[in-house]
């Protein structure tokens, strides 16, 4: 699959940070994951839900978003090996969703996690200027311990 970017600085002179487009891709998986959360009714936090919005609106991010969605995916790629059940949902399972399979997609599912994660290795030192030194360390930590 080919994840394309879309790139550009903000227009408004007072913000000086770049911002992204999310792909159809990332878009896509958003809205199936607020679909699904609807339909079921679990899944996803307030912040999940307006992360979806965004995601599936095309709304350009910010770099600091960017490395908040590459700490949700690591900190959420567990849940991909979570045993499901009847009364709980199964990951990937679009019958029977887990709560967890519905987060993930309204963080942008596979395709977004692999559109974040590429923006931040490109981005990763011009993001400390949005970020304390701490929240880059711990961002690019859990990059890490996704790319075993």
């Amino acid at each position: 699959m080919v994840v394309t970017m879309e790139h550009h600085k903000d227009k408004d002179p007072k913000k000086k940070q770049d911002s992204f487009k999310p792909p159809q891709a990332v878009a896509a998986a958003a809205k199936r994951g607020l679909a699904l959360r609807e339909k079921f009714g679990r899944g996803g936090t307030a912040v999940g839900v307006a992360r979806a919005r965004d995601l599936a609106n095309r709304k350009s991010l910010p770099l600091e978003t960017i490395a908040r969605m590459v700490s949700f995916f690591a900190r959420h790629a567990v849940n991909a090996e979570a045993e499901g059940s009847e009364s709980r949902g199964f990951w990937a399972d679009n019958s029977n969703p887990s709560a967890g399979w519905i987060a993930w997609l309204l963080w942008g599912g596979d395709p977004g996690k692999k559109w974040a994660e590429g923006i931040w290795e490109r981005n990763k030192k011009s993001i400390s200027k949005y970020m304390t030194a701490d929240d880059v360390i711990l961002v690019d930590s859990a990059f890490d311990l996704l790319s075993f």
